[in-house]
């Protein structure tokens, strides 16, 4: 919030009002009412966060616009409502819809499928995972760097002695 414009915070505010009601489409569309009820609370929250920029907007003195879904939101909704959530699920994710892994299959290792907004994600933020993937991130990311390094001073100089030395002090 800090450093941004009122047409930034209109934004903010337009976005955070559409998911709210892009998310209250899918909760009324939803058969299942665990979803149902995920996406409900996922409005709530939404309108929560519209409700904090719309008084940062009020407390500017800028009066706000009415609300009008994009058409791009109301083309999803269509689609919703025709096909269900789950086959549009993709076009949901792409627009950055939460919620969406709650539509996969289980993993074979009998990894659940969050059905509240707490659980999205649950899974990925258990101790211990993903340190085999830093450490190679981090590795590369090692390796590339000393190599930027010796490349550096090699276009840099001629003297042999000076990119040995570039690349054995790192």
């Amino acid at each position: 919030m800090v450093g941004q414009t009122d047409d930034d915070s209109r934004a903010s505010w337009h976005e955070e009002r559409q998911s709210a009601w892009l998310y209250r489409v899918l909760a009324d569309v939803e058969e299942r009412p665990t979803l149902s009820d995920l996406f409900t609370t996922l409005a709530g929250e939404a309108d929560a966060q519209a409700s904090l920029w719309a008084t940062k907007l009020t407390g500017n003195g800028t009066p706000l616009p009415t609300f009008t879904p994009s058409l791009r939101a109301r083309v999803v909704a269509m689609l919703a409502r025709r096909f269900g959530v789950k086959p549009i699920r993709q076009v949901l994710a792409g627009m950055k819809v939460r919620g969406m892994s709650a539509y996969n299959a289980t993993h074979p290792g009998g990894h659940m499928m969050p059905s509240t907004v707490e659980e999205i994600g649950q899974s990925h933020r258990r101790a211990g995972t993903g340190n085999l993937r830093a450490a190679v991130f981090g590795a590369n990311d090692g390796l590339i760097s000393n190599a930027s390094l010796i490349m550096g001073f090699a276009g840099a100089t001629s003297n042999d002695h000076i990119v040995l030395l570039s690349g054995v002090s790192r």
